[in-house]
């Protein structure tokens, strides 16, 4: 179990620093750029949503597991709507 965990954990850790290092690498070529600031918006709130989804996944406790489920969903609205925010400001060539 804890090399499961420890494998599942690395995954998550990787898949979350490259979302953010991409989000700011292009957030930062272009601050003022709408595209840009959407963008690591986007990355940002997909990188929460990752780890709270992971986490409840995790944890074995009904209560906070009950709360990370239900946080889960608060961000995958969150992440819909700045998806939405992205394509909407995206440059139309």
């Amino acid at each position: 179990m804890p090399t499961t965990l420890s494998i599942d954990f690395l995954s998550l850790g990787i898949a979350v620093i490259t979302n953010l290092v991409l989000g700011f690498i292009v957030f930062f070529r272009n601050q003022r750029n709408a595209t840009s600031i959407f963008f690591l918006i986007f990355t940002a709130v997909t990188a929460i949503w990752s780890s709270v989804n992971f986490a409840s996944y995790k944890f074995a406790d009904p209560f906070l597991r009950l709360w990370l489920v239900r946080f889960t969903i608060f961000f995958a609205s969150i992440h819909t709507f700045s998806f939405f925010s992205l394509v909407y400001v995206f440059p139309k060539d």
